[in-house]
């Protein structure tokens, strides 16, 4: 019986092509790294079919290139792999370990050689079997389901152009339609809100009918992809995707997983031609080819774009927004948004930028925004707090039913999950440096202060606060000297950066 290697001896004889996409000496020396680390070699025979297997799939699809594979071209391999082992089955255990073989594998690869990091790829590719926290094994797609049949076509026909148009038009009606039902409005409320910022009467009712659609579309931009739901924390798409996915054709299910792949990104424009745009990351230097975008003229080097990119999808892009803004300028934004990615450190001292965009991606098209206009104008009005040390917070014999009793109160106050979450980060640091020990405190002064202190760092008005006060059954004064108490213990001041909401983040811009 051959041997591992003498299968891949085989494979590549002849074969110049498959050497292109992945190079046979690449592949052996894994494969001999992994017997070294004691793989036998019927293991290493089923790591080489699924290697063999990417190969013939690439080659196949006239692609040349790992990078180029998608969601769906592994989710096809999954049902491939199973046509070559019999044992194989569609659970999630051996599902996982297919997935695992290859983050081995490409995890591998670039240090042998020039190949792309697709770590975070398999994250969405290992995502997309699941449905919430349960493993979901997608449906096997037609060869002529349509939107898959996209996705490595370089030319696609106006007729096609047409239908996906369709497609995405529906789609967007039937998610319009899901978040008017009344137990969304407060939601869309909201949204509304942050999206407008403080001065809640400049709604677009002064504008043409071309302004309006075009305000209102950014509009929904915004809501179905930065919006972050009060009930949930999630984005609209990937509720509405979670709720309507057993109702929606293949091709809706496809366009709805890219769109939810999709990132925020702000683009600074290097060249421009009739079809594209090689575009510049304004906050990571990367440079990506992008369509040309409809409302771009002639100055489109004095302009920056804002919009959600997925790479690997039919749809690049979603709606991109168009603004004037000189070289000097761009570098101004540049340098304020990085100051709103400092300040959202002191509530997250790990987050990648790409976290920050994910959530604060609404402070940050304020910030641009009110830059295009008023280029001189400082938007970013607070600096970075030493948060308190997390170990310190854990240790504080704090009963698990007060916490939830805030979280609960927190919710029914109208704020989001994420919002309640800072909440309770205000009242353990408080506790952590009251100097009293937790069971010598009032409970209910505690946070129903904490709740106030909250809302008041946020910009809230609090001219409710004698009824609210009430409801939580405490003492007026009582809650006030705990407030005082709260701002002299921590430093904690309007906007503090560690307690600062979304909707904080964006108020926090808009005073003077």
């Amino acid at each position: 019986m051959k041997n591992v290697y003498s299968l891949v001896e085989h494979f590549y004889e002849g074969k110049s092509a498959y050497d292109m996409i992945l190079p046979q000496d690449v592949v052996e020396k894994y494969l001999r790294r992994k017997a070294w680390h004691g793989v036998n070699d019927d293991e290493l025979k089923k790591i080489w079919t699924i290697i063999s297997l990417i190969i013939l799939y690439v080659e196949q699809l006239d692609l040349y290139s790992l990078s180029s594979l998608t969601v769906n071209d592994y989710q096809e391999l999954v049902y491939r792999y199973q046509q070559e082992d019999n044992e194989f089955c569609l659970d999630e255990t051996s599902v996982m370990h297919l997935l695992a073989i290859l983050e081995d594998f490409y995890a591998y690869l670039p240090r042998y050689g020039d190949f792309d990091d697709l770590t975070a790829f398999l994250k969405e590719v290992k995502a997309s079997f699941r449905r919430g926290k349960q493993f979901h094994m997608p449906p096997r797609r037609s060869a002529d389901e349509f939107y898959s049949s996209l996705e490595h076509r370089e030319d696609v026909s106006d007729e096609e152009i047409l239908r996906l148009n369709a497609l995405m038009d529906g789609l967007l009606h039937r998610m319009d339609a899901f978040f008017r039902k009344p137990k969304y409005k407060m939601d869309l409320d909201r949204a509304v809100m942050m999206y407008v910022g403080p001065d809640m009467t400049d709604l677009g009712d002064n504008l043409s009918d071309e302004e309006a659609r075009a305000f209102w579309l950014s509009f929904w931009d915004f809501f179905l992809f930065d919006y972050h739901m009060l009930s949930s924390d999630e984005t609209p798409v990937h509720l509405f995707f979670q709720k309507e996915q057993d109702n929606l054709s293949p091709s809706e299910r496809d366009i709805l997983l890219d769109l939810m792949q999709a990132k925020f990104s702000v683009f600074s424009i290097e060249y421009f031609d009739v079809d594209f745009v090689s575009c510049r990351n304004l906050l990571t230097d990367e440079i990506l080819d992008l369509p040309m975008p409809v409302m771009l003229d002639d100055k489109a080097d004095e302009c920056l774009l804002y919009g959600h990119i997925h790479r690997k999808g039919v749809m690049m892009l979603n709606y991109v927004t168009v603004l004037p803004a000189s070289k000097k300028l761009q570098k101004r934004m540049k340098s304020e948004v990085l100051k709103q990615y400092d300040l959202f450190k002191c509530q997250a001292p790990e987050a990648t930028i790409e976290e920050f965009l994910g959530r604060e991606a609404g402070a940050v098209r304020h910030a641009l925004n009110i830059l295009a206009r008023f280029a001189q104008l400082k938007v970013v009005h607070a600096a970075p707090v030493e948060t308190i040390a997390e170990e310190v917070t854990t240790d504080l014999a704090i009963p698990d039913h007060d916490r939830e009793a805030l979280r609960h109160f927190a919710i029914k106050f109208g704020m989001s999950q994420y919002s309640s979450k800072l909440a309770l980060r205000l009242f353990e640091d408080y506790c952590a440096v009251s100097g009293c020990a937790y069971r010598d405190m009032n409970p209910s002064i505690l946070i129903t202060a904490s709740l106030l202190k909250f809302a008041e760092i946020n910009g809230t008005d609090l001219s409710s606060l004698p009824e609210i006060v009430s409801f939580l059954g405490a003492a007026m004064d009582d809650v006030l000297n705990c407030m005082v108490d709260m701002r002299e213990k921590l430093g904690c001041s309007l906007f503090d950066p560690r307690y600062l909401s979304e909707e904080g983040f964006i108020r926090s811009m808009y005073f003077e």
